[in-house]
């Protein structure tokens, strides 16, 4: 398949504004998005910022990072019954996260055809797509796993260690896994590696990529220990 650069961006810019302008265009739907538009608008308006709270109570369903961030975009855009648009900002903001990964690393590989291709079969994906356009923590996740597989697989592709910057990028994407929705990110993401490590031994099992492997754990559980231990307090 034969792109030249300039047809994939244009391609590009074309496909995230298909995706994206449905999120434009209806009310919140139940039951995620006004849970998590209740819980930003409370954030702003009484400025519980580290432990959600609704009514006094608190919140402990998922980790707030898709509150936060819909916070802050209630901050700059503001909210209401005609900013229904504004809880899906970081939605589509993850899910172009996304697709830039997605292309970066086909590009990379293989070209521009294979980058328009990769984003092409990626919409394919229904759950991504409709996530693209709905205020739920799916597309937060999504982006970070993402990102933390990408660094796993830049280091088997050199067939060297992880550097000092992917070990960082990669325990950061943990934490923030798990601040979009709970365990499932960060296991996932460390049984992936788990099964790398095992499969390539002579990478990751000297001195130098243990240091860095137990550097990413760290930065991973720097990113999420501030919210556990307010939550742990809060209970």
């Amino acid at each position: 398949m034969t792109v030249s650069r300039a047809s994939a961006v244009v391609f590009g810019v074309l496909l995230v504004l298909n995706l994206a302008l449905p999120a434009f265009h209806h009310d919140l739907w139940n039951p995620d998005e006004p849970r998590i538009a209740h819980l930003a608008q409370d954030m702003v308006r009484h400025g519980n910022v580290l432990i959600p709270e609704v009514n006094g109570e608190v919140v402990f369903e998922q980790p707030p990072l898709q509150a936060w961030m819909t916070a802050l975009c209630m901050l700059v855009f503001g909210a209401g019954f005609d900013r229904d648009w504004v809880p899906r900002l970081p939605s589509i903001a993850f899910g172009l996260g996304v697709l830039i990964l997605v292309a970066r690393t086909a590009y990379r590989l293989r070209g521009p055809g294979c980058a328009v291709l990769s984003c092409v079969l990626l919409t394919t994906c229904i759950e991504f797509t409709v996530g693209f356009h709905r205020g739920i923590v799916d597309t937060g996740l999504t982006f970070f796993v993402t990102l933390a597989m990408l660094q796993i697989h830049a280091a088997v592709a050199r067939n060297e260690a992880l550097s000092w910057k992917e070990a960082v990028i990669l325990g950061a994407a943990g934490g923030l896994s798990f601040l979009a929705k709970n365990l499932i990110g960060p296991v996932f993401i460390w049984l992936v590696l788990v099964a790398v490590v095992l499969r390539h031994r002579s990478i990751f099992l000297d001195r130098r990529s243990l240091r860095r492997l137990g550097v990413a754990v760290l930065v991973g559980l720097a990113v999420s220990a501030p919210y556990v231990a307010a939550a742990a307090l809060s209970a």
